[in-house]
């Protein structure tokens, strides 16, 4: 078994040199280099004095004619087409070629970023989507990309096709100029009844935009072509029945302004650690790719608490966000929690969810607050739902109805440049006591901000009326149980006590 390995280059000897020694280097495969030179940096020569395979030819090529040029020239059982600026990793090719079976006929590499950021995995479109897209470009590196399947498309910067099958194909699709003929030849092969998989472990670094066509070079970029290439791209492969209009495929509905999550940041942890964490579990349908336009975050560093929180309110306002979860940094989410917490968000029939949270002692005492100036309520069990006068915010969602109603009648003030108003305010009060001179008290802007809620009515005037009035309008689901960490990683409840457990 021979592996053609096919490398179009334009004036890009210095990364040619590279790829060609790693590729060797990092498989055991027979192999045979073929290289289509299109510059005059004097690649041809130096294929000449090493042995190489090469094949002059003048601009403009694009990359499909440039390939199926050197296709011709290929007697592998395989061609491996691989741009020049890539550094494929040891064992790639025997993964993707594991991959191969009778009924597959085309295999893709995890492309890597230097960065270590995912250029390219598995390629999919349904033909609603305006556009072919990976939903883990740009993301770092999970386990689940490990893992090797079948898919759409796979990318032409490191593909690897069966001769026969190529050959039964005519090849790409000369009609395109530097942009998706890879898809078009996956979107083929699926027509001609052959399978095209994502080999998760096959890993090859792509310095990206450094090969002909591209950027900086004599001959138009790919970007030039993007329209011309995706306007034919579907004018091919929709059917009129798929054609679909702008409102359902570029969904301009209200998923992109659903939630934001904040998150006060007083520098104990690293707040990349806690965004990192919270974003971990993605229910279904929620997809990683588009974490930031359905999940952004907001965490303001170096302010006090309720400054955080003011500032948070103020982003999540400006970007008409339906919902907030204010997550605190010295706490754990439970695995369920994004699911459970879409629940409300998608029934909208409850305005403030909190989940149970526990203070940091030992025995822990739950923050389940039924009347202001009490301490926590009895009588309940885990897995119940409880109404409460008052929720911490560590872990809770908030529909923004109630904190527009909020911040448009509280007051102004400025904060290291930002203007924002006192939505979220730790109440203090300073008298004078005959007995003992001066006195001092304070309390939390959580519960403070629940008081102002019932006191003012926020609820009716958000538009929540059947909240409005209530002793107890907030809402702690015990199924969401929150762990709080102190400052030496101790997390609590350590134990839960055993009056609220289930028997």
């Amino acid at each position: 078994m021979k592996v053609s390995v096919l490398i179009a280059t334009l004036d890009n000897i210095k990364y040619l040199r590279d790829c060609i020694r790693v590729t060797k280097k990092n498989t055991k495969v027979e192999l045979e280099f073929v290289v289509c030179d299109l510059g005059d940096d004097g690649t041809d020569l130096w294929c000449e004095k090493n042995g190489i395979k090469c094949i002059k030819h003048d601009l403009p090529c694009y990359y499909a004619q440039s390939n199926n040029l050197l296709a011709e020239k290929a007697t592998g059982d395989y061609l491996l087409f691989l741009n020049p600026d890539t550094l494929p990793e040891p064992k790639f090719l025997e993964e993707m070629l594991s991959q191969m079976t009778e009924k597959v006929g085309i295999v893709g590499a995890r492309l890597m970023y230097p960065n270590g950021t995912i250029q390219a995995s598995a390629i999919t479109w349904d033909k609603q989507d305006e556009l072919p897209g990976d939903i883990h470009y740009g993301q770092r590196m999970t386990p689940e990309l490990l893992e090797s399947k079948d898919t759409t498309a796979v990318c032409g910067a490191c593909m690897l096709v069966k001769k026969e099958v190529f050959t039964k194909l005519g090849g790409f699709d000369e009609k395109y100029k530097n942009g998706y003929e890879d898809v078009d030849l996956c979107l083929n092969a699926a027509k001609h009844g052959y399978k095209v998989r994502y080999a998760g472990r096959a890993e090859v670094t792509h310095y990206h935009g450094k090969t002909g066509g591209t950027q900086n070079n004599p001959i138009p970029t790919s970007l030039e072509f993007l329209e011309d290439n995706l306007q034919y791209l579907r004018k091919k492969w929709r059917k009129p029945e798929q054609t679909y209009g702008d409102k359902l495929y570029t969904n301009h509905g209200d998923w992109r302004h659903r939630v934001m999550i904040g998150t006060p940041v007083t520098g104990h942890v690293r707040i990349e650690w806690h965004l990192a964490r919270t974003g971990a579990i993605i229910p279904t349908n929620w997809s990683n790719a588009y974490s930031t336009p359905i999940m952004p975050t907001s965490a303001p560093l170096n302010y006090t608490t309720p400054d955080a929180q003011n500032i948070i309110v103020r982003d999540a306002l400006a970007g008409e966000y339906e919902w907030l979860i204010l997550l605190e940094q010295d706490n754990l989410i439970p695995p369920d929690f994004w699911i459970r917490m879409n629940e409300y968000m998608r029934l909208k029939n409850v305005p403030v969810v909190s989940g149970l949270y526990w203070t940091k002692s030992d025995p822990p005492e739950p923050m389940v607050y039924g009347r202001s100036g009490n301490s926590f309520d009895e009588g309940w069990k885990m897995g119940d739902k409880i109404w409460v006068w008052g929720v911490p915010t560590g872990a809770l969602l908030i529909h923004c109805s109630i904190l527009k109603a909020m911040w448009d009648e509280s007051a102004e003030y400025e904060l290291w440049g930002n203007r924002v108003h006192r939505v979220f305010e730790a109440p203090a009060k300073v008298w004078y006591d005959p007995q003992v001179g001066f006195q001092s008290g304070s309390g939390t802007s959580d519960l403070n901000f629940c008081n102002q809620v019932i006191e003012r009515h926020i609820f009716r005037k958000a538009g929540w009326k059947e909240f409005d009035g209530k002793p107890r309008p907030f809402l702690v689901d015990t199924n969401i149980n929150v762990t709080h960490i102190r400052d030496d990683g101790t997390k609590f409840p350590i134990v839960i006590p055993e009056r609220f457990l289930k028997k």
